[in-house]
């Protein structure tokens, strides 16, 4: 039998051996989380209200690359909100939040690839043979 007496607490052995996270460290999991929520949604918000000044001035801008961005910005905005609110719930076990993060990461990088993969090409990048 394993003592536990002199080394960590026997609630934090036991959750090691499930292969659990122990609960001090999924709850500031959970509130890093939130706080790249904010820093991730706020500067998407910088980023997009940025463009929309700049495409005032610029046709081409304003009718290429705006409505793509909007389109892919506003839904990733969203989605960092609405992860910010689950991680704020205090009803959900940490555990459960750290379930819905992982969703959460690969539709905000889904997002995220439709605007660099959807932008038009400048030709400015390396061509082969070239």
């Amino acid at each position: 039998m394993l003592d536990t007496t002199a080394g960590p607490a026997p609630a934090l052995v036991e959750s090691t051996a499930r292969g659990e996270l122990p609960a001090d460290v999924l709850e500031a999991g959970v509130e890093r989380l939130g706080l790249v929520t904010i820093v991730c949604s706020s500067s998407l918000a910088v980023v997009l209200l940025v463009l929309t000044l700049v495409a005032q001035h610029d046709p081409a801008l304003r009718t290429q690359v705006l409505p793509l961005a909007a389109s892919c910005l506003i839904p990733a905005i969203l989605l960092n909100i609405g992860m910010l609110v689950i991680a704020r719930l205090r009803r959900l076990r940490p555990q459960a939040v750290l379930h819905a993060s992982l969703i959460y990461l690969v539709l905000f990088s889904l997002a995220l690839s439709a605007l660099r993969h959807g932008l038009p090409a400048t030709g400015s990048g390396c061509r082969a043979g070239a």
